[in-house]
């Protein structure tokens, strides 16, 4: 629970703030006024126990329990007249959103469901293991659509999606997408994930057919909505890469020769920089200590070559060529860990070193069970 302490603080201060502005005008209400300051009184002593869990339910990953707890305070807001107060607590506990007062969640592990087994499939980063977890109830190729801040998965099974919690090893179901979402790429902005992926359907001849999927999920509500089309211009959906670096969204695909960067005063996307590479390259933008990095990959030429866009610069420059293919990059998970970005794929990992942009090929062992 470490830090929750200076949170709660944050929040008596807020309220003890809007107190003073309202001061004047709640004389005749001195039996109310009373009756709350005793209740914020327990939020200034930090305990856990069975008598006070109002830390418990203000930071718990069950929504229904913490809306339950925030109404409470929205409810002595309409009362007190305290027309400020509900926006200062939640601006509070949006700064502090990452913190819970029971999840433990590991930064040097990555998680994805088996595709062959009822299990969930741990990547070890420290120990450079690979371990499975079995789970009670139906996992198995369980799409991992993203992580949200508080660190749980946002999945997607046969066309439905719901929230993983990975201490608990819980679930919570969301709304039925209808569509079995597959190798999804998320950004997060503004309290929305933008999420693209594939999915398969039918024509009316029932042949079945890939098509591509751009939804939008909203943390505030978690619910989804269902977008037409990326209205990417003459960007393919195909094999699409999205990153977002000094607060714009950047994006490429395997299908097209341009970086794109997306322009919200006309609410596309245009090209901002030509690569002169088409279809037979596979293409990746990612962000790492304050760079963008653009990664080229041919399996024909087994040639791969590295860009990168430093801080308030506009084009990309070329690092470094390398004379392998890293496709296994293209397609693994991308986690960040200290110094290094990993990319996890099956039994292998991929480390990418920032000061020599390097990449390593590790094994990952299989952990003894």
């Amino acid at each position: 629970m470490k830090n929750l302490a200076e949170v709660t603080k944050q929040l008596h201060l807020c309220i003890e703030a809007e107190f003073i502005k309202e001061m004047n005008g709640l004389k005749k209400r001195e039996k109310e006024i009373q009756d709350l300051i005793d209740k914020l009184i327990d939020l200034t002593e930090f305990r856990t126990d069975q008598e006070n869990t109002v830390l418990c339910d203000l930071f718990s990953n069950d929504s229904q329990r913490k809306t339950k707890c925030l109404n409470k305070y929205e409810e002595l807001s309409k009362v007190l007249k305290l027309s400020n107060l509900k926006i200062s607590c939640q601006r509070v506990l949006s700064q502090n959103h990452h913190l819970d007062y029971s999840i433990n969640f590991k930064d040097d592990e990555v998680y994805q469901f088996s595709s062959t087994s009822n299990a969930l499939v741990i990547y070890d980063l420290s120990g450079m293991e690979k371990r499975e977890r079995p789970l009670e109830g139906e996992f198995m190729e369980t799409s991992v659509l993203c992580v949200l801040p508080d660190d749980r998965l946002l999945c997607c099974r046969r066309g439905n999606s719901f929230l993983f919690d990975v201490n608990r090893n819980s679930s919570t179901n969301l709304e039925v997408l209808v569509y079995n979402i597959q190798n999804a790429v998320s950004l997060l902005e503004n309290g929305t994930i933008h999420l693209f992926g594939k999915y398969d359907t039918s024509d009316h001849r029932g042949n079945k057919i890939a098509r591509n999927a751009y939804l939008q999920f909203d943390l505030n509500t978690l619910r989804w909505s269902f977008k037409k089309g990326l209205n990417l211009g003459e960007l393919s959906e195909d094999g699409i890469s999205f990153a977002k670096f000094e607060g714009r969204i950047y994006a490429t695909a395997r299908g097209s020769e341009y970086v794109y960067t997306y322009c919200r005063k006309k609410g596309k996307f245009i090209q901002i920089f030509k690569l002169g590479y088409g279809s037979e390259y596979s293409k990746l933008l990612f962000e790492h200590r304050n760079v963008l990095f653009l990664l080229l990959s041919s399996a024909s030429y087994s040639r791969t070559t590295l860009y990168s866009m430093k801080p308030n610069s506009k084009k990309f420059f070329q690092l470094k060529n390398y004379n392998s293919n890293l496709r296994i990059v293209m397609s693994g998970i991308m986690k960040k860990l200290r110094n290094s970005l990993y990319f996890c794929c099956d039994q292998f990992a991929v480390r990418f070193d920032p000061e020599t942009y390097e990449f390593t090929t590790i094994q990952l062992n299989q952990a003894r069970t």
